[in-house]
């Protein structure tokens, strides 16, 4: 299932995924944005307030650089945060990666039960946005 978010401005552009797993479901929305000259710290700061919004009792649990193969070490930023929607306890995150001139936010949530299989396929993910980023070399 997705959905698409684009700006005709060609300035930002957003889908949205849902995988099952173990009987619930993962949810990822991935947003690429034109940025320049903003670390993915800066991005996350002015970010994690909208992640935050869309759980009940929202409580920080980590916050800081993701280290991931075939990346540079300051990348990637992360927070992770537990809250609950209807009830229900959830995880998620909200993750920025340095894409050069662009770059990208992935809001996740999941169900608690589920947190390490989910953030094993947010870093896969990740490593596959990067993998898909223009680089120097490319013309």
């Amino acid at each position: 299932m997705a959905e698409q978010g684009y700006d005709p401005s060609g300035q930002y552009v957003s889908v949205e995924y849902h995988a099952p797993l173990h009987g619930s479901t993962i949810v990822a929305r991935i947003s690429l944005v034109h940025i320049e000259q903003m670390s993915v710290k800066e991005h996350y700061t002015i970010m994690k307030w909208l992640a935050r919004s869309y759980f009940d009792e929202s409580t920080p649990l980590s916050e800081g650089p993701v280290v991931l193969p075939d990346m540079p070490k300051d990348a990637v930023w992360r927070g992770r945060f537990r809250g609950s929607r209807e009830g229900v306890p959830y995880e998620f995150s909200l993750t920025t990666v340095d894409l050069g001139c662009w770059g990208a936010r992935v809001a996740t949530a999941y169900p608690e039960a589920d947190q390490g299989e989910a953030e094993q396929r947010l870093d896969t993910l990740i490593s596959g946005l990067r993998a898909l980023a223009p680089s120097a070399q490319r013309k």
